[in-house]
């Protein structure tokens, strides 16, 4: 995952400094034998196996995480022997509480839509993000285009009824290439239909209702937006999250207008910027919440999928028991939905809610317990269009045991993506870089083959 800048914690790494090794007489501890203490701490006075390691301290250190779970931040005062969790530079992150009084949808979808207008704009993504952008800026360049040129220069045609029947099958199907990682193909579908929504929302022909149209507007923008989000162009991401979230709310489609704002969120989750990627699924959810009739399959697959976002925020920042709450929120909308879907081009069901248990395991820094859920996930069950879903599997698991230097098997797993979805290897930043750093401490057999599919993919070591 994409962080944003941070400041270092000196306090924790100070402290660690300041504590002898065991192992090493006359040496500060090291991160890796603070990782085991803490480690040995939590089991003798609770009985329960973690998993932290080195990497984990790391991570404190340079102030990725800034507030861990309470087990392991008692167990640092008790190993470096400081009396409060200010005394080791550990804060808690500030949150927004949503009070208020009940409102109707209309107006709960007003508020959400304040809440991404008035949004700021993140913070640029990480080098390997930004090395994706820039290795491939033509296949944004038209969608960019499309999306910031004035409406009013646009429409040129007269409109027909096939036409916009027309206009609303490419934004579908973009969304399906999307979804089956041919990022190319969705790029090339949404400039026209950007263009020729935005003016026919402007001036709505008669034989048209705007509703229809704004949804079709709403669904095209969706699709671009993720898009530029996966190639790392998080202003137009944003962008176009922000326009299919206000024509949502214009069509009154609140599952719609939920699933816009969560793909607002995931730009800030992408960028670091986790409190507002959190804030606003939330808020999104708590909406959706009053202002639908809580039974639909739209409904749950978009409330569901929020969860599921806020359970990644939640794990980022070093919460992992309220990570596992909202994992169980996501599970029972996915029980209640019956299977697995792709309402809304969520991809929710059973095996999603999976996919993000394996994902808060990487984000808590705990490859074991990723490796040993991804086993677990059988992606047969998921539609047949979900092959980037399905290689996001085979990402994370390789991610996982590349942590653990088990790069064989990490290897099979990169193979399995590009079989499943090579173009996953060219524009997904988690996975370049699980390959890029297996590359460069490869040794013997693995070494040839993780250079031809860097070669492949246009990885560099």
């Amino acid at each position: 995952m994409r962080r944003a800048t941070v400041s270092p914690n000196e306090q924790l790494r100070a402290a660690r400094l300041r504590t002898c090794s065991a192992e090493t007489p006359g040496e500060p501890l090291s991160r890796q034998e603070l990782a085991e203490r803490v480690n040995r701490w939590t089991f003798h006075r609770d009985g329960r196996i973690t998993e932290v390691d080195g990497n984990y301290i790391g991570k404190l250190e340079r102030g990725v995480i800034r507030w861990p779970q309470q087990c392991y931040r008692e167990a640092l005062r008790a190993i470096l022997r400081a009396e409060t969790d200010r005394d080791l530079g550990f804060h808690r992150p500030a949150r927004n509480v949503n009070g208020g009084t009940d409102v109707d949808r209309q107006q709960f979808l007003c508020a959400a839509a304040v809440v991404s207008a008035t949004a700021a704009l993140p913070v640029p993504g990480t080098t390997a993000g930004a090395a994706i952008a820039a290795e491939h800026p033509e296949i944004l360049n038209r969608l960019r285009a499309a999306v910031t040129t004035p409406t009013g220069w646009r429409y040129a045609h007269e409109p027909t009824p096939a036409g916009v029947t027309e206009l609303e099958r490419a934004a579908r199907e973009a969304h399906r290439r999307y979804q089956a990682a041919e990022y190319d193909a969705a790029a090339a579908l949404l400039p026209a239909a950007v263009t020729d929504l935005d003016g026919l929302t402007v001036d709505v022909p008669a034989f048209a209702r705007a509703e229809d149209l704004h949804t079709a507007r709403s669904i095209t923008y969706l699709a671009a937006a993720k898009l530029a989000s996966k190639l790392n162009d998080h202003d137009l991401a944003w962008v176009c999250a922000d326009r299919a979230a206000q024509s949502a709310l214009t069509a009154h489609a609140p599952a719609l207008a939920a699933t816009a704002h969560r793909q607002i969120a995931c730009v800030f989750h992408e960028t670091g910027r986790w409190q507002d990627a959190e804030r606003i699924s939330l808020q999104a959810a708590e909406t959706l919440t009053r202002t639908d009739d809580g039974h639909s399959p739209d409904f749950l697959s978009a409330r569901g999928a929020l969860f599921l976002l806020a359970a990644i925020t939640a794990a980022y920042q070093g919460d992992r028991a309220e990570a596992r709450r909202r994992l169980a929120c996501a599970a029972e909308d996915a029980k209640r939905l019956g299977g697995d879907g792709n309402r809304l081009w969520s991809g929710f069901g059973p095996t999603n809610v999976a996919l993000h248990a394996l994902g808060v395991s990487l984000a808590c820094d705990a490859p074991t317990g990723a490796v040993a859920i991804g086993n677990r996930i059988d992606t047969s069950a998921l539609p047949s269009s979900l092959v980037g879903r399905r290689a996001q599997v085979h990402v994370d698991v390789a991610d996982a045991h590349a942590r653990l230097r088990n790069d064989a098997t990490a290897t099979v797993h990169v193979l399995e993506i590009e079989r499943l979805a090579p173009q996953v290897l060219r524009f997904h930043a988690q996975a370049r870089e699980v390959v890029g750093t297996m590359l460069r401490r490869a040794r013997g057999s693995t070494l040839p083959v993780l250079r031809g599919v860097a070669d492949r993919a246009g990885i560099a070591a």
